[in-house]
């Protein structure tokens, strides 16, 4: 029996495709053709990616503000080294310890109530009483000073607000002429900073300990035993 005739067009595939599978340049080409992708490279490039779209987010996540707490609610300022000092010398006085800086620093703010506060007068009061040598003779005198100037301005503001009222009493055709004088005399009595109110009992009792006086204070004494 004859063997199957292969067609001229198959025998000429199949010679080429045997050619190229003994061929070994067409193995390395096939090779080379198909290298390797670098995954380090590609490793870097997703990073970067990832970095860049994660930059914005990270810029638009602010810190949480704190919350704002009431005035009422907020703890007091730490008590500084003086007032403790001040303090220290009426409640603890063993364990005392006297200080140059720190007396100077009470004697300079005797009258400011910001530094030295008002909770704290009897402190004061009383450190002072303790001091001795010449200093002691300067402190009264500045209380007997402030004193004067708080009787003398309450005396003028007394004097104006006594005149306004005269004057709206009596109602007369030259109101124009008296309120004009009435506004020269206020602004000549309040032409400087008067002491306060805290500041002139702080003096009344620096007199009373240290010189053993009392000075009444202009229309606060005067108040005081009207209602009594």
């Amino acid at each position: 029996m004859e063997a199957p005739t292969v067609p001229a067009w198959k025998r000429l595939g199949l010679r080429v495709k045997e050619t190229i599978e003994n061929d070994p340049l067409s193995i390395d080409s096939h090779y080379t053709a198909s290298k390797p992708k670098d995954t380090s490279l590609s490793k870097r490039k997703t990073d970067e990616l990832n970095t860049s779209s994660e930059a914005p987010d990270e810029l638009q996540k602010k810190p949480p503000k704190r919350p704002k707490i009431p005035k009422s609610e907020r703890k007091p300022p730490p008590e500084s080294d003086q007032l403790v000092y001040l303090k220290s010398y009426s409640l603890n006085k063993k364990e005392w310890k006297f200080s140059k800086s720190k007396q100077n620093w009470i004697l300079r703010h005797i009258y400011n109530q910001t530094v030295i506060p008002e909770t704290y007068s009897e402190y004061l009061i009383n450190y002072l009483v303790g001091i001795q040598g010449g200093v002691t003779k300067r402190i009264v005198e500045d209380a007997k000073r402030i004193i004067e100037e708080w009787n003398n301005f309450m005396t003028e503001e007394d004097k104006v607000e006594k005149n306004e009222i005269q004057s709206d009493l009596e109602k007369n055709d030259s109101k124009e002429i008296e309120d004009t004088k009435k506004k020269e005399t206020k602004s000549e009595s309040l032409n400087y900073a008067p002491p306060t109110e805290a500041s002139a009992r702080i003096a009344q009792k620096i007199i009373l300990k240290l010189d053993g006086n009392h000075i009444s204070l202009a229309l606060i004494d005067k108040s005081s035993e009207q209602e009594q």
